[in-house]
C-alpha cells in the first residue's frame, strides 16, 4: 500500500520548502543519542494558532469507506496553510484521524513532528482527543521528547534534524485524534524563496484535504497541478491573495509498483516563488562562488596531471579519478550546509564531502587544468520529469558536473566510486536533465541517453562432459562492461571473495547437486577499458551426474538474462519503470565427445520492451548456445504492459532448458524426442510381433523335424552371429529350445521356461547331459564346468554394475558377452547332430536366416550402437 506520508502516522509532511539536496534512500531510523527534553532544546513551543489560520470542521467518518481503511486509521482531515513572507515562512498543519481497530493504536497513539533546530521553530497549538463527541485537551502536560534521528546515516548523510516525539495516553478504539502545529522557518540562504507542495490524492480514505496559501501581493506565483488535482479558488484579500486547493472524500487511488518517480500517481499541487529556471540559477550561482585555492600537496597532484597529460581527455580522466577515489562521500547537510558547498580546500583537508562539495572540487581542479566546467543540478530519481516540474530550489537532489570540451557538453558524476573507463568513454549518466550553475543559464539541458553497444554483461558457461568415466567440469567466465563493471567493481570491494564464492557455489549446487568448487574465484580488472571479468571453476562427480538421471535431464539456465519481471496481473494504469540499459549475452558451451545432446530450438522474441534471440550451432562434439537480450526502453506505457507480461513469460521459458547428455542423435529438443518416442514404440511393437511369430514358427518346426535331431542343433556361425547381434539374448532362446526338446522327446519331467530363466543354475546340467550322449567324442568336463562358473561370475558382476553409480561406463559391455558361457554346450550339440548321424535336415533348417532372424540382427545392431555410445562417451 502506498500511503503518501513521509514517516509513520501523525507526521506532518515537512520539507516542503526545504532544498532537497539529499536522497531519502533508506527508511531506517538511527538514534544518535538519548532523548533531549523539549525545554533544553528550546525549539518546541506551545501557543495558540496564528490569527490568520482558518480552521475546518472535522468531517464525520463515512460507513461506506470503512472497508477501505488500512492499518486501523481513518484519516478525516489533512489541512495545510502556508504564509510566506520576505523574512520567514510560517507553515500551519492540522490533522485528524479516527482509530478504527486495535491495529491503529500502535501508530495512532503517538505523534512524530520533524524540524530543523537551526532554521525552524516548532509550535504546538493543540492536541485533542474526541471520544463520544466530547473533546479533551492532551497538550497540557504532554511528555514531549526531542530526538535526533538520522535516517540516512548509513549512506553518509547527516542533516541534523530533530523529531518531537509525543506519546498520547489513554487512546482507545473509536477515538479521534486532532492536532495542529506550525513551523516558523527563517532560512537566510533561501533569500525569501518559497516552495510548497501538498498531496490531494491518497491511497486510503480521506475526509477533507486542503492546501491554503496566503500569497503576498506583488509576488509572482508559479503553481503546477498533477494527476487531476483541482484548480484553486482565488480570493483577493487586503495584503494577500488567498489560493485554496480542496478535495472532499476523494476516491482512494492504489499505487502501482515500479511506477517512475516522476510520474505522479496521486493528485498533487506545488507552488513556487521562482518563475523560471533562470531564477534558480541566479539563486545558486553565488553559493558556488567559492575560493579555488587548493592545499599545496593536492595542488601539486593536479599540476602533475597537467605535466603528465597533454590531451584534455586524459586530464579529465585523471582529475575525475583524483576526486572520486580520494574524497569519500559524507554529507553534513545541517542548516545552510544543505545548500552551500564547502570550499574546495576544506573538502581536500577533511577528505570527505557530499555531491555539491565534490562537484565544486572537480570544477576547481578542471579549471586549474585549463578545462571549462560548471556544477549542474539534477535529480537522481525524478530527473526525466524535470521539464514538467515547477522551477524551484526543491526540484533537485543531486549535483554533477558539466564539462565543455571542443564545443561539446559532457556530463560526469564525481560521487561515483570505483568507476572505470577513460573520458569521454564513461558510463553515461541517466538523469536525463540538468541545470548548469553558471551566469546566463536560463534553461534545463538534456543529458544524452545511453546508447546500446557491446553487452554490458557477457557470461560464458562451459560444460566439459568426459568421454569415459570421470567428472564433469564447469568453468564460468563473466565479463562486465560499462556500468555493470562499475557496479561489480564496487560490490567486490565491499564483499569478501569468500562471500562471492559461497553465493555462486550455492546457485550452481541448486542446479547440480553434488557440485564442488575446484579453484578460487579469479578477478581480472582493466579499469581503463572498464572491463572486469570473474572466473569460476567447478566439478561434478560422475556418480552425481548419474544419480537421479541428472544426465538425462541436465538443466541449463541463462540466469543473467532474467532481467525483466512482469508486474502483478491486472489492469495497469501507470507507466512501468524497467531496468536500463539492458544489453546482455549468455553463452553456454557443451563439450560432449561421442554424444550429441538435442539443442534448444532457435527462439526470437521481438517484444514491446526487449529483443531476445537464441541461436545454436554445433561443431563436432561441441554444442554452443548463444542467447542475447537487448532492452528497447526504460519506461513502458501502461497499454503495453499486458503484452509485456506475455513477453516475459516466453523469455522465462526460453532461457531454461533440460538437455539429455546421454543422447547421441543430436537434433533439437522437441523433434528429437518425438522421433525417439515413435521409434521406440515401433521397435517395441516389432519385437513383440516378431517374438510371437518366432515362437509360433519355432513350435511348428519342432513338430516337423525336431524329432530327427537331438536338442537344438545350429551351426556355430549362426550361433555366434545371432548372439552377438542380439547382445546374448539368442542364447536364452537356444537354451529354451534345448530344454524343450529334452521334455518333449527325451521325456524329462522338467519346466523348460524356468530352467532357462535360472540358467545360472542349470547351464552345467544342460552341458553335462548333452556331453554324456557324445560318449568317446565328449568334451572335457572342465570346459563345461568353467563355462558354468563363468556364467555365475558374469551374473554377479552384471548385477553389481547395475547398482554401481560410479562404475566405469565400459563395464556395461559385459551385458552382451554372456553367450560365451553357452558356447561349449552349443559345440556339444553340434557334435551330437553331425550330418552322418542323420540330423542334416534339422541342422539346415535351424541354421538358415529367416526374416525374423534378419529383424533380430537389425534391432541388435541399433542396440549395440547405443551400448557402445554409452560405454565410450
Amino acid at each position: 500500500m502506498h500511503l503518501r506520508r513521509t514517516a509513520r502516522h501523525g507526521s506532518i509532511r515537512r520539507g516542503r520548502f526545504m532544498f532537497r539536496w539529499l536522497s531519502a534512500a533508506l527508511a531506517v531510523c538511527v538514534w544518535l543519542g538519548a532523548g533531549v527534553s523539549a525545554q533544553a532544546a528550546g525549539q518546541v513551543r506551545m501557543a495558540a494558532a496564528p490569527s490568520w489560520v482558518e480552521d475546518l470542521p472535522i468531517p464525520k467518518p463515512r460507513a461506506d469507506r470503512m472497508r477501505q481503511v488500512s492499518d486501523g486509521i481513518y484519516y478525516l482531515l489533512d489541512d495545510h496553510q502556508d504564509r510566506p513572507a520576505a523574512e520567514e515562512v510560517v507553515a500551519y498543519a492540522r490533522s485528524a484521524y479516527q482509530i478504527t481497530d486495535r491495529t491503529g493504536l500502535e501508530s495512532g497513539a503517538s505523534l512524530d513532528l520533524g524540524f530543523d533546530p537551526l532554521t525552524e521553530d516548532l509550535t504546538l497549538h493543540h492536541i485533542r482527543v474526541w471520544r463520544n463527541g466530547v473533546a479533551t485537551d492532551r497538550l497540557a502536560g504532554a511528555d514531549i521528547q526531542v530526538l535526533r534521528r538520522e535516517k540516512n546515516l548509513d549512506d553518509g548523510i547527516i542533516n541534523g534534524r530533530r523529531t518531537a516525539h509525543i506519546v498520547l495516553k489513554d487512546i482507545r478504539v473509536g477515538d479521534i485524534v486532532d492536532y495542529g502545529c506550525s513551523w516558523d522557518a527563517r532560512d537566510r540562504v533561501l533569500n525569501g524563496a518559497y516552495f510548497g507542495s501538498n498531496d490531494l490524492g491518497w491511497s486510503v480514505p480521506m475526509g477533507v484535504a486542503r492546501y491554503r496559501l496566503l500569497w503576498p501581493r506583488g509576488w509572482a506565483l508559479n503553481s503546477r497541478r498533477y494527476a487531476g488535482a483541482p484548480a484553486p479558488r482565488v480570493t483577493h484579500l487586503a495584503d494577500f491573495d488567498e489560493y485554496v486547493w480542496r478535495v472532499v472524500d476523494p476516491a482512494p487511488v492504489h499505487g502501482e509498483d515500479n511506477t517512475p518517480e516522476w510520474k505522479e500517481q496521486w493528485a498533487h499541487v506545488v507552488a513556487s516563488s521562482m518563475r523560471s529556471w533562470a531564477d534558480v540559477v541566479r539563486w545558486a550561482v553565488p553559493l558556488y562562488r567559492q575560493s579555488e585555492a587548493l592545499p599545496p600537496a593536492f595542488a601539486h597532484q593536479v599540476d602533475l596531471i597537467a605535466a603528465t597529460y597533454a590531451d584534455p581527455r586524459d586530464r579529465v580522466t585523471a582529475a575525475l579519478r583524483l576526486v572520486q577515489d580520494n574524497v569519500r562521500y559524507v554529507s553534513l547537510s545541517i542548516a545552510s550546509d544543505g545548500y552551500v558547498p564547502h570550499a574546495p580546500a576544506d573538502v581536500v583537508r577533511s577528505g570527505y564531502g557530499d555531491c555539491k562539495d565534490k562537484a565544486l572540487l572537480l570544477v576547481t581542479v578542471l579549471h586549474r587544468l585549463g578545462i571549462q566546467a560548471s556544477p549542474a543540478l539534477t535529480d537522481t530519481d525524478r530527473g526525466p520529469g524535470l521539464p514538467d516540474a515547477a522551477p524551484s530550489t526543491s526540484a533537485f537532489n543531486h549535483v554533477i558536473v558539466r564539462i565543455d570540451l571542443a564545443g561539446r557538453a559532457y556530463w560526469v558524476d564525481p560521487t561515483r566510486s570505483h568507476a572505470g573507463g577513460r573520458f569521454p568513454a564513461l558510463h553515461p549518466i541517466q538523469y536525463r536533465w540538468a541545470l548548469p550553475i553558471r551566469p546566463g543559464q536560463t534553461k534545463l539541458e538534456s543529458i544524452p541517453a545511453p546508447a546500446s553497444g557491446l553487452p554490458v554483461s557477457d557470461v560464458t558457461e562451459r560444460y566439459d562432459v568426459p568421454r569415459q568415466a570421470g567428472d564433469l567440469t564447469l568453468t564460468v567466465v563473466s565479463i562486465y562492461r560499462d556500468g555493470d563493471a562499475d557496479w561489480m567493481r564496487a560490490d567486490l570491494a565491499s564483499r569478501s571473495p569468500a562471500d562471492y564464492e559461497k553465493k555462486y557455489l550455492e546457485y550452481y549446487q541448486g542446479l547440480y547437486p553434488g557440485l564442488t568448487r575446484t579453484a578460487a574465484l579469479t578477478v581480472t580488472d582493466n579499469r581503463d577499458a572498464n572491463v572486469l571479468s570473474v572466473g569460476e571453476s567447478y566439478s561434478l562427480p560422475s556418480g552425481a551426474l548419474r544419480r537421479g538421471k541428472l544426465a538425462e535431464a541436465f538443466p541449463i539456465n541463462a540466469s543473467t538474462l532474467d532481467s525483466y519481471k512482469a508486474p502483478a496481473v491486472g489492469v495497469r494504469h501507470q507507466p512501468l519503470l524497467l531496468p536500463s540499459p539492458v544489453t546482455r549475452r549468455h553463452r553456454i558451451v557443451l563439450v560432449t565427445p561421442g554424444h550429441k545432446p538435442p539443442a534448444p530450438s532457435g527462439t526470437k522474441i521481438d517484444g514491446v520492451a526487449f529483443r531476445y534471440d537464441l541461436q545454436t550451432h554445433r561443431k563436432g562434439g561441441i554444442l554452443t548456445i548463444d542467447e542475447t537480450l537487448v532492452g528497447k526502453t526504460a519506461v513502458l506505457e501502461a497499454a503495453d504492459v499486458a503484452a509485456f507480461r506475455e513477453d516475459t513469460s516466453r523469455l522465462s521459458n526460453a532461457i531454461y532448458a533440460d538437455l539429455d547428455l546421454t543422447s547421441w542423435r543430436g537434433g533439437s529438443i522437441g523433434s528429437t524426442r518425438v522421433i525417439l518416442l515413435v521409434a521406440l514404440v515401433a521397435l517395441g511393437g516389432l519385437l513383440i510381433a516378431g517374438g510371437a511369430l518366432g515362437l509360433r514358427a519355432g513350435l511348428r518346426a519342432d513338430a516337423s523335424y525336431a524329432g530327427t535331431a537331438h536338442y537344438y542343433p545350429v551351426t556355430l556361425r549362426k550361433f555366434l552371429v545371432m548372439n552377438i547381434a542380439t547382445a546374448g539374448m539368442y542364447g536364452f532362446f537356444w537354451r529354451w529350445k534345448c530344454w524343450r526338446w529334452a521334455r518333449k522327446y527325451d521325456r524329462q519331467a522338467i519346466a523348460p521356461f524356468w530352467r532357462t530363466l535360472f540358467s545360472v543354475l542349470w547351464l552345467y546340467p544342460l552341458f553335462r547331459q548333452i556331453n554324456e550322449r557324445l560318449g568317446r567324442r565328449a568334451l572335457p568336463t572342465w570346459i563345461g564346468a568353467s563355462a558354468a562358473v563363468g556364467y555365475l561370475a558374469w551374473s554377479i558382476a552384471n548385477s553389481a554394475v547395475t547398482r554401481w553409480d560410479d562404475a566405469p561406463a565400459g563395464l556395461s559391455l559385459i551385458a552382451g558377452l554372456s553367450f560365451v558361457c553357452t558356447l561349449p554346450s552349443a559345440v556339444a550339440v553340434k557334435r551330437l547332430n553331425a550330418p552322418e548321424i542323420g540330423a542334416a535336415q534339422a541342422m539346415a533348417e535351424n541354421s538358415r536366416y529367416t526374416g525374423l532372424s534378419l529383424i533380430a540382427i537389425a534391432v541388435g545392431i541399433v542396440d549395440w550402437v547405443a551400448l557402445l555410445s554409452t560405454a565410450f562417451s
